[in-house]
This record gives C-alpha cells, sequence and structure tokens, in this order.
C-alpha cells in the first residue's frame, strides 16, 4: 500500500494541501475532521542564523540584532503558515533543515566529492534549533517543552534556506 507524505503525517487516507503560498503550506486532509491539527511547514530565504550568547555592556544584557531580527522573520513566516490558527496543543515534532551556501572557493569537483553536502564548519546545528524552538514559541506551539521530537540537519545548497515544519504527535 503506497502512502503519501501528507497521509502519513495525519494518519488519514484522503489527504492533501488545501493552502499553499511562497511563504509556507498547512496540510488538512481531505475528508478529515477540520478540528484535526494539520503539520505546519514553511521555508525563510537566506542563510539561517544561530541562537548567539546575550551581549552585556556593563550590568545591561542584550539579545544580539542579528538574532533579535531572524527571530522576528521566523514568527512572520509562521504566523502567516498557521493561517490564523492558535497554537498547537499537545506534543509536537519539529524538523529543521539549514541549508548554506557552497563556499565559493570550493570547485565543481570538490562539490562532487562523498560527504561534501554536509556542512561540518559553523553555525552550530545545536544553537540554530535552539533559536527555532524559541523564536516560534506561542506562535506555532505555545511552550517548545511540548517538542518531544527532533529531526534536524545542515547542508550546502544552491539556494540557502531554512526551512522548518512542525507535526503534532499523535496520541
Amino acid at each position: 500500500m503506497n502512502i503519501s507524505r501528507s497521509q502519513y503525517r495525519t494518519g488519514c487516507k484522503n489527504s492533501g494541501t488545501v493552502k499553499s503560498d511562497s511563504v509556507g503550506t498547512i496540510d488538512r486532509p481531505f475528508g478529515c475532521p477540520l478540528d484535526e491539527p494539520a503539520s505546519i511547514a514553511f521555508t525563510v530565504p537566506g542563510e539561517a542564523v544561530p541562537w548567539a550568547r546575550a551581549g552585556a555592556h556593563g550590568t545591561v544584557r542584550f539579545t544580539p540584532a542579528k538574532q533579535r531580527s531572524y527571530a522576528g522573520v521566523l514568527k512572520l513566516f509562521c504566523g502567516n503558515a498557521m493561517a490564523g490558527r492558535p497554537p498547537l496543543e499537545g506534543p509536537v515534532a519539529l524538523r529543521v533543515e539549514a541549508s548554506y551556501g557552497w563556499p565559493a572557493s570550493w570547485s565543481a569537483r570538490q562539490r562532487s566529492r562523498p560527504g561534501a553536502r554536509w556542512k561540518t564548519s559553523r553555525a552550530d546545528l545545536s544553537n540554530v534549533i535552539k533559536l527555532v524552538e524559541d523564536a516560534l514559541n506561542t506562535v506555532a506551539w505555545r511552550d517548545d517543552a511540548q517538542i518531544v521530537m527532533c529531526t534536524a540537519y545542515k547542508l550546502y545548497s544552491d539556494l540557502p534556506a531554512l526551512r522548518v515544519e512542525v507535526t503534532p504527535c499523535a496520541s
């Protein structure tokens, strides 16, 4: 039996996408109850910004501007993908793909080497995940403690972007 990706996520046989735009998509199973939660997926163009330690001027602490503005962008894209729905309740699974541009100094031969696609240099993947988790609080979920499963990876790509998918976990 062949099961599509959205059928697998929702557990419904009659599924498909009901909303799709350049900002994000909401997978809603056709024929399933409207109160059944759907996955949220969106893509932020450009290289991902990792979480950074708070800076300080004397005793005054602050969040770095680049991190603060990227968190705002994540909230905006996620809010558009949510299409006015309230934050998800219960356990959720998070999938994060951070793709970065190929180094300009790499030749086509270097790019074609086995394993070359995987980015093993900074930024740390855990810091990218941390920023996504914190930025999507109260937007995609009520609290990042609801995340019970996380799949993440970083790689090189011709089109740098951060792809995020949030899926409610079945009871």
